[in-house]
């Protein structure tokens, strides 16, 4: 080939690889674009989509609190209702401990003052009927000590004039009888005191 023809040939493929060059410049800028729009439209659907989660999640979250929220408040209400009733039961147990403490002791005193009525009564009847037997016995004494009296003046009589016969010795055996009788009087007569006496502190 000619020169000239050469050169031709040179400028056009020069020139057509620079129009390849330009236009795989731009296809590629269009291609960078395209895919700018598509990572952006991703990044927009992921973020929609995410949003839509989030807000799904935190419905439920909140749904969940308020159902919480009711059961705990409906448990301390139970609780302050339970509490309040058992008080209730309680309060009324003491009520009814302390009417049965009163009952039985009203009944208590009631059977006490009875009890005490009539261990005065049996006090009293039984101070009557020792004062009666110390008074039997006082004069039962009284009379023995003059019977024995007369009997030993009798006696003595009997002894200053010389006389003693079947009748004086039956004397000195009465005189001796009596004061045997005389000393248990007196020993009966000392115990009922004390028994009197000791009524006296009861």
């Amino acid at each position: 080939c000619t020169t000239t023809s050469c050169e031709r040939l040179e400028k056009e493929k020069e020139e057509v690889q620079a129009s390849l060059e330009d236009a795989l410049h731009r296809l590629e800028e269009q291609h960078q674009k395209e895919l700018a729009q598509l990572e952006a439209r991703l990044q927009a659907f992921y973020q929609a989509e995410w949003d839509k989660v989030h807000l799904t999640y935190q419905e439920e979250a909140d749904k969940c609190r308020a159902l919480m929220e009711q059961q705990i408040g409906d448990l301390k209400a139970n609780h302050e209702a339970t509490k309040l009733d058992f008080k209730a039961q309680h309060f009324e147990h003491l009520q009814d401990v302390k009417r049965q403490y009163e009952d039985s002791l009203k009944e208590l005193r009631t059977v006490h003052s009875g009890d005490l009525q009539s261990l005065q009564n049996t006090l009293k009847e039984s101070e009557v009927t020792l004062s009666g037997q110390i008074q039997e016995l006082r004069e039962e004494n009284d009379s023995l000590v003059e019977k024995l009296q007369a009997e030993e003046e009798r006696r003595k009589r009997l002894a200053g004039k010389g006389q003693k016969d079947s009748h004086t010795l039956y004397l000195e055996q009465e005189l001796e009888s009596l004061k045997v009788v005389l000393d248990i009087k007196n020993k009966q007569l000392h115990q009922q005191e004390k028994k009197l006496v000791h009524l006296d502190t009861v």
